[in-house]
C-alpha cells in the first residue's frame, strides 16, 4: 500500500511538472515523494524483521521436540 502511495504521488509530481506548476511539483509533491519512500523503506525493514524473528521462534520450537 506504501509502495503504491509513492507511486501515485511521483505520477502526480510529473504532472504537476508536465502542467507547468513546479512550486507545486517541487514544494510539495518532491518532498511528499521522499518521505513517502523513506516510510516505504522503514515498514520494509520491520517487515523483514518480523518475519526473520518469527522463523527464528519456530526453529527453536522444532529444536525442542528433538
Amino acid at each position: 500500500m506504501v509502495l503504491v502511495g509513492f507511486i501515485l504521488v511521483q505520477v502526480f509530481y510529473h504532472i504537476a511538472a508536465i502542467i507547468g506548476f513546479r512550486l507545486l511539483a517541487k514544494g510539495f509533491l518532491e518532498p511528499l515523494s521522499m518521505a513517502t519512500l523513506l516510510f516505504f523503506g522503514v515498514m520494509y525493514i520491520i517487515s523483514m524483521w518480523k518475519i526473520k524473528k518469527r522463523q527464528q521462534g519456530q526453529q527453536q520450537q522444532e529444536e525442542l521436540k528433538t
